[in-house]
């Protein structure tokens, strides 16, 4: 066979098999190292953004707690507001009926004077 042993031939054949077979496994082990470094990255930043939207929904439940109290809170104001206005109107036109009353006596006794002098 032009001068090539079978034997040198199967050498070499194993050979270049085997360097082709460990720069597979080499690669392959590569791939899989980097792959799993992503993959453990990828469950600490899962882990992480879970972590995080439950401190997030812990704090929106907190927040329409807090939501809930401020506007029980605002009506009980309004409804005080409401009743003091009232009151308010309620002691306005008193001292406006205060002020007709004394009026009205201060012509009565000015009349009596009158016509005491006469």
């Amino acid at each position: 066979m032009n001068g090539i042993n079978l034997a040198e031939l199967a050498v070499a054949s194993g050979t270049a098999g085997g360097s082709f077979g460990l720069v597979f496994v080499a690669v392959r082990w590569t791939a899989n190292f980097i792959a799993g470094r992503m993959d453990k990255r990828q469950e600490h930043i899962d882990a992480a953004t879970k972590e995080l939207i439950d401190a997030l929904r812990s704090d929106v439940v907190d927040l329409r707690t807090r939501v809930v109290s401020a506007e029980h809170q605002l009506r009980e104001c309004q409804k005080q507001h409401g009743e003091a206005r009232a009151e308010v109107m309620e002691l306005r036109a008193m001292m406006k009926g205060l002020g007709d009353a004394r009026q009205h006596a201060q012509l009565i006794v000015s009349s009596e004077k009158k016509v005491a002098k006469g």
